[in-house]
């Protein structure tokens, strides 16, 4: 029997339309929406991702979400394979769409929509890293007391949105009210909570993974060093950057296994745990910062990286040797395989 992976995904369309049916400033939903840009920076890719799969022996569809949820009832879970490519439950619709594929027992790429919802609130998954013994940045919820005087600077960030959303050349601040004022901002604009992290010195590093065999180990794991002129990515960044209105080149990336090998394989070693403890399945990537001097932080993690996203095509070329499309096809032909 012949097995189809549907590629399913969110449309910022749709998603700026429901955000302003609810009330929000177009300009707002805009922003929020924009988290789903990879739904059209992988138009390009879909003819080779179509050939790729059909290699293998596999058919390929990209499905729009509320195709999907139309036609769930529908579909084989003998012969169907979901990859949901984007999270989300607070503003984006993409743990939903993977708890839904899970009702009709259809089978989803690398995770199950427990880990999509806690993927999807920072907060949450930081305490629980936190909890497992994770190195963290310190956290502290908002509103904080102002009289209370910060040991270190402040980064402030929303905790339910992704794609930089929220984060502004101000966000890393130094004092209590000035991080309790980003807050405020952030639930006044988006409506949704904030909380700060301790600024983490170091550089940034991006650990990306995809199990193109199935039974892919650590040495799987991409880490690359973001080079780039400042010290984090905003949201205006994140804009320019990706979907219709990118006009922005990347950043650079610069292999660490390459030019730090001792401080890629205490990354690496750490993620692997993390991937064992947590129960990531085939597909994730971390950020971190460290350097030479400052011992590895994890800021966040996500199970939906950005496929077509300049990091991830480059992981896929560098560290698996294939082009996206084929990668993608491995990987969902490796699920495939092991579903028996």
């Amino acid at each position: 029997m012949t097995y189809t992976c549907l590629l399913v995904h969110e449309t910022p369309i749709d998603c700026a339309q429901r955000l302003e049916a609810q009330g929000y400033e177009p300009e707002t939903a805009r922003q929020i929406a924009s988290y789903l840009d990879q739904s059209h920076d992988i138009l390009p890719w879909l003819d080779r991702l179509e050939h790729a799969f059909q290699t293998l022996g596999l058919g390929f569809r990209f499905v729009e979400m509320r195709s999907f949820e139309e036609n769930l009832a529908g579909l084989d879970r003998h012969s169907t394979l979901i990859w949901v490519m984007t999270d989300g439950f607070s503003f984006h619709r993409g743990a939903y769409a993977m708890a839904a594929a899970e009702q009709f027992g259809l089978p989803l790429l690398a995770h199950d929509s427990g880990l999509a919802f806690l993927a999807s609130d920072k907060l949450r998954a930081s305490m629980l890293m936190k909890g497992i013994g994770a190195p963290i940045p310190t956290i502290s919820a908002l509103p904080m007391a102002t009289e209370a005087e910060a040991s270190c600077d402040l980064f402030v960030k929303p905790r339910h949105l992704g794609a930089k959303i929220g984060i502004w050349p101000d966000s890393r601040c130094r004092t209590p009210l000035e991080a309790n004022r980003l807050a405020a901002r952030i639930e006044q604009t988006y409506g949704d909570e904030a909380f700060a992290q301790a600024y983490a010195d170091g550089d940034n590093i991006r650990v990306s993974f995809l199990d193109t065999t199935g039974a892919a180990g650590p040495d799987a794991l991409g880490v690359y060093r973001v080079v780039a002129d400042d010290d984090f990515q905003t949201m205006a960044d994140s804009m320019a950057l990706y979907g219709q209105s990118a006009t922005i080149p990347p950043p650079a990336l610069s292999n660490l296994r390459a030019e730090e090998p001792e401080l890629a394989a205490k990354i690496a070693d750490l993620i692997w745990d993390l991937k064992r403890v947590l129960g990531l399945g085939g597909v994730f990537s971390f950020d971190l910062r460290a350097d030479r001097d400052h011992p590895p932080v994890l800021l966040e993690f996500e199970i939906c990286p950005g496929l077509p996203c300049y990091d991830f095509v480059h992981y896929c070329r560098d560290q698996l040797g294939l082009d996206l499309p084929d990668a993608m096809a491995s990987a969902a032909a490796s699920r495939i395989d092991g579903l028996g």
